[in-house]
């Protein structure tokens, strides 16, 4: 600022325009415009006015690509355009190929005496030691965009002593803002920049750096166990390590109040720590991290991250030799599995839980007053006070736990048990969304018992799944084995009509079976509605159910109408199973449908 107010002109007729890499804050009578990256459009024809329109015309996929990857950074651009010229026999999808290869990005970005890595070095050279040593340690991270408690973390001091080393690199555009979230501020790294970071931070870690990172990873732990704690649970938690290092108090606070807000913000960045603190093997945060993840992600329908998770879990816990977490994670990935339709898979998941568990039959966990098992030590599930929603809910439609406790009561005395099994079913979900932690047992067993009365298979394998993992972290191994051997049974039987319908689906087919068809469409008519403030694997099970029992009433136009829809969820979703059976599904009705029926 000193040296630009010599420079202001003193009088209107005459202006001066000055770049710099800092801020000038401090100037009065100075208008700011911050340069941002160029935007696609603007990177292409940064691109075709120097390299020549005809080739970048000719591969516009590849050029978009190299824009990306360049992150819209002029410097970056420019260096690709001249080594297109210069190299005739390059094709820009050769360059964008190149620029591709992880971290050998920035050697591709050199040429003559234009460099990427210059550039930024020769701002790193004017940081002092504290600067020098937060910008260093940004290069831990996996990800390029952090939240603000994550520098106090790095460095190992209060949060506002990081938060104005952190500042300070923002007003020299090492680090740059990224709007707010639960939490606070957020900032995040271009991606260049974030590659010169992880180079910076080498790949032979000292002592304080791996100390540094460990911090981070607990901090990520410790406040995902307090968005988890106000997340209904019906299966209990298995015990585990303290988080080690905990973040600030307005920082749980927050988390406290918006938790599925902060787990849809940090949904994927969780996801990555998980993957990290594996591959450092830090066990006491890779699957601990992945349990309290779990509900959430089975709530939202995010089953393949939810599954991706637990297998890293499994692996940090088997380097470790981690018996507790080795099969906490087994467990639940015969749940992942099973709501991944892969039931094959989430059966062996199951044998492979109860070896494990069985494996700790000599350390029993603390028993909680309903007998259910305890999370670990210094993070039990509080319910001794309301779990306030992250959004308002509109429930004005749905009945509440107290009216269908009547209403299972009146299922018992009437001896119905498919009406039994969908009144305690219905209760079980209805407790759950009221937030309410526990104590699900005693109905999970009569919705087993019956839905095996009235042969509802899938709607029973359900029940077994879940009372199987409560079996489990309960160390209740002869019933756990009871339950795994019925459901084998379930399975052989069902054989390929197992991805026919879901729970829901499930019992609505009983309902048609008795003839009680308008029973049955209601019941996939209130899952489809629940999808839609859910997910979308909800949405094709209810349209592919929907589509079965329009056929069985004889609507054969509205059965292909459902389960069109349904395809189109399935296709969106990658499900392949899925997408076979709608197809299989379409083309029966199809070859049974008369031209002038649809």
């Amino acid at each position: 600022e000193e040296q630009l107010r010599a420079l202001l002109p003193a009088e209107s007729r005459c202006a001066v325009l000055v770049t710099s890499r800092r801020r000038l804050s401090g100037v009065e009578q100075v208008r700011s415009l911050p340069l941002d990256v160029l935007d696609p459009v603007a990177g292409m024809n940064l691109l075709r006015a120097i390299a020549g329109g005809h080739r970048i015309d000719a591969e516009p996929q590849a050029a978009a690509e190299v824009v990306r990857l360049c992150g819209g950074l002029p410097l970056a651009l420019r260096i690709c355009a001249g080594r297109l010229g210069s190299r005739p026999n390059w094709t820009v999808a050769d360059l964008a190929q190149r620029l591709a290869a992880g971290r050998d990005r920035l050697d591709w970005l050199e040429l003559g005496d234009l460099g990427v890595r210059a550039s930024l070095a020769g701002s790193h050279a004017e940081l002092d030691d504290s600067q020098r040593l937060l910008f260093r340690r940004l290069g831990l991270l996996g990800t390029a965009e952090f939240p603000a408690w994550v520098p106090a973390a790095l460095l190992d001091v209060p949060p506002g002593t990081a938060d104005r080393v952190l500042d300070s690199l923002v007003d020299v555009h090492l680090v740059e803002p990224a709007g707010r979230g639960v939490t606070g501020p957020r900032y995040r790294l271009h991606d260049l920049i974030h590659l010169f970071t992880v180079e910076l931070a080498g790949e032979e870690r000292s002592a304080a750096d791996r100390a540094a990172l460990d911090r981070v990873l607990h901090g990520w732990f410790d406040l995902t166990v307090t968005a988890d704690a106000e997340i209904p649970h019906w299966c209990g938690l298995d015990p585990e390590p303290a988080p080690r290092w905990r973040t600030a108090a307005e920082d749980h606070a927050a988390v406290r109040a918006d938790p599925y807000g902060w787990l849809d913000e940090e949904r994927d960045v969780l996801v990555s720590v998980v993957r990290q603190a594996a591959d450092e093997e830090c066990a006491p945060v890779a699957w601990p991290l992945a349990q309290r993840m779990s509900t959430y992600l089975e709530l939202h329908g995010h089953y393949d991250q939810w599954a991706d998770v637990l297998r890293h879990g499994l692996r940090a816990a088997q380097q470790a030799a981690d018996r507790q977490g080795e099969a906490c994670m087994l467990g639940l990935l015969l749940d992942a599995e099973a709501n991944r339709d892969r039931l094959a898979a989430s059966a062996h998941y199951a044998e492979r839980a109860l070896v494990a568990y069985q494996a700790l039959a000599e350390e029993p966990p603390t028993a909680a007053p309903d007998g259910e098992p305890r999370p670990g030590r210094d993070h039990r599930v509080r319910s001794d006070r309301p779990v306030r929603p992250a959004r308002p809910v509109d429930r004005s439609s749905r009945p509440e736990p107290a009216e269908l406790e009547k209403k299972l009561i009146a299922a018992r005395h009437a001896g119905n048990p498919l009406d039994i099994g969908l009144a305690a079913y219905t209760l079980v979900l209805a407790r759950r969304e009221a937030g309410e932690h526990g104590g699900y047992l005693a109905l999970f067993e009569e919705i087993r018992d019956a839905f095996a009365a009235c042969g509802a298979g899938i709607a029973e394998l359900w029940a077994l799944k879940n009372l199987g993992l409560i079996y489990l972290r309960q160390r209740r191994l002869d019933e756990a084995a009871t339950a795994l051997l019925r459901a084998y049974s379930i399975l052989s039987a069902l054989g390929d009509n197992v991805y026919l319908a879901d729970i829901t689906a499930d019992i609505g087919f009983t309902f048609a079976r008795q003839g009680r068809f308008d029973e049955a469409e209601s019941l996939v008519g209130a899952l489809l509605a629940r999808s839609q403030s859910r997910h979308r694997w909800d949405e094709g099970r209810a349209m592919d159910a929907l589509g079965k029992l329009k056929q069985a009433r004889g609507d054969k136009a509205a059965a292909i109408k459902a389960h069109l829809r349904a395809l189109d969820v399935w296709r969106q979703l990658g499900a392949r199973p899925r997408i076979a059976h709608s197809l299989t599904a379409l083309v029966g009705l199809y070859e049974d449908t008369d031209r002038t029926e649809i």
